[in-house]
């Protein structure tokens, strides 16, 4: 099928199985409306391809957020999960092809969630863009605070909302005009009609202050994602509401600000930050996600007997057959990981450093043959550590003393490094946890099975050859958790995947 074949009115002309063939395309639907169809949460098909599997796991969500809804609980913390629905299930009819009635997962989670079915029709939603209008928006948070405040109607909320804020001018260029998902030509006729709509934007009556810059820095970002903090001294109540959101709530933030005195907005990713909440401790907590993160949610565990917060193993070993296992999705991963570090650690001071040479707490020669990327890129190892390396978590010597000394060194001698290091040494530590230890029943079929191959998992991985472990010992121990392979076979890796994740 040609490009100019996609016309706006195509009618009945496409069937659903077309749709693998225009990744990286928006899919356009009757009455120029355009829908998404380049997202790895694949919404259209979620909805309407039977043979598509969901990655969710529906009990693992469900002791998610049973988990959830009893912290909050024993926090004295209002809670509640609220999700924004699809385009393409509100406006089906739009669609270019004839849809059976749409496969929902919220069907399965009822009692876990609230639909904002106040978002009805075509109104709702902005023709060239995958999300709401920020008239509905506005119409999704009176829901929201008629589900959390009922002794209130919604229409009550509403005149509320309307009664703080007035209306001006935005001009917006939807974002499925965007590079990465529009896919045809600039020259096209829709593209030149809708590159610029004009949106009626709430605005509130009085000032708002914005506090972001004063969130200590392990909250400032989440995955490259910024958080928002406000206070409204004006606001109808006195309370604070702690919301974790994704892009649909760009058109209800007005909206919820004039209800609250403080509020943050933070992207979580389907995780769960403890440590946040028990800072800014909010009397309002709630999670609102646009339907089509269903698929894939993270479904984290909040322990009851602990601090931890635990992602259940199935849900990681499905990421990281998906992601880690993937050579150039590791090399993505890595760049954003470095990333994210060099963002959250400042530079070593010069005091630190000369502490490193006068004491002979760095041993270039453990540094260069320990990291084999240092070796084969002949970069300095000192410069690599003190620029990049300890930001990382790397070793610099096999002396486990001086790598305590070190450490502590950097601790005490920079306050804002040692939060820094203490978070990220927590992930870390916390990340090992996640990973029950294997079981002997399934030692013993990876062995009986032949699942691994030590000539491989030597060559593959040369620090374990140049530390003389145990090749075996070091992937059922430590290996499995770092998403190592165990062989250069796809099907016995699957094989190993399953044993694990069925522990």
């Amino acid at each position: 099928m040609s490009e100019n074949e996609y016309n706006v009115d195509m009618g009945l002309n496409m069937n659903l199985s077309m749709i693998d063939d225009m990744k990286g395309k928006a899919l356009k639907g009757r009455k120029d409306y355009l829908f998404l169809i380049n997202d790895s949460s694949s919404e259209i098909k979620q909805h309407y391809d039977p043979t598509f599997k969901p990655r969710i796991d529906i009990e693992k969500f469900k002791e998610s957020q049973e988990s959830k809804e009893k912290y909050f609980k024993k926090n004295n913390i209002n809670y509640k999960l609220f999700i924004v629905p699809d385009k393409s299930v509100i406006l089906r009819h739009l669609l270019p092809f004839e849809t059976p009635e749409p496969i929902r997962i919220l069907d399965e989670l009822k009692d876990h969630l609230t639909v904002l079915d106040i978002i009805q029709n075509e109104e709702d939603f902005i023709k060239p863009d995958t999300h709401i209008d920020t008239l509905a928006g506005i119409k999704c948070v009176a829901q929201i605070f008629s589900v959390m405040y009922p002794e209130k109607t919604y229409e009550e909320h509403l005149d509320t909302i309307y009664s703080v804020i007035h209306f001006s001018k935005f001009t917006l260029t939807g974002n499925l005009l965007s590079n990465i998902n529009w896919g045809y030509s600039k020259d096209d006729e829709y593209y030149k009609k809708y590159k610029y709509i004009d949106l009626e934007v709430p605005k509130l009556n009085t000032a708002i202050e914005n506090l972001t810059d004063q969130l200590p820095e392990e909250f400032k970002f989440n995955h490259g994602r910024k958080t928002l903090y406000f206070r409204n001294e004006n606001s109808i109540t006195d309370k604070k509401a702690f919301i974790c959101r994704t892009s649909s709530v760009n058109k209800m933030n007005i909206a919820l600000i004039s209800h609250y005195r403080e509020i943050i907005f933070y992207w979580d990713h389907w995780l769960f930050n403890k440590d946040f909440y028990e800072w800014f401790k909010p009397d309002d907590a709630f999670d609102i996600y646009i339907e089509r993160y269903l698929e894939n949610p993270s479904c984290p565990i909040v322990s009851e007997d602990s601090d931890d917060v635990y992602i259940p193993i199935k849900v990681i070993f499905e990421y990281m057959q998906r992601v880690l296992y993937n050579e150039q999705n590791n090399k993505i991963l890595f760049t954003k990981m470095r990333r994210e570090a060099m963002k959250r650690f400042p530079p070593l001071s010069d005091d630190i450093i000369d502490s490193i040479v006068k004491q002979n707490l760095f041993d270039e020669n453990f540094y260069r043959n320990n990291y084999t990327d240092i070796e084969k890129s002949e970069t300095d190892p000192f410069k690599h550590f003190i620029n990049y390396g300890y930001k990382e978590g790397r070793l610099t010597s096999d002396n486990e003393d001086i790598n305590k000394k070190l450490n502590f060194i950097i601790r005490t001698h920079d306050e804002s490094t040692s939060k820094r290091l203490a978070v990220k040494n927590k992930f870390m530590k916390e990340s090992l946890n996640r990973f029950p230890p294997l079981s002997e029943e399934v030692i013993e079929t990876i062995k009986s099975e032949n699942l691994f191959d030590e000539s491989f998992y030597l060559k593959r991985y040369p620090d374990i050859k140049k530390s003389n472990l145990d090749p075996f010992n070091h992937f059922i121990k430590q290996g499995y958790k770092a998403g190592r392979l165990p062989t250069a076979n796809k099907e016995k890796n699957e094989r190993v995947n399953k044993l694990i994740r069925n522990m």
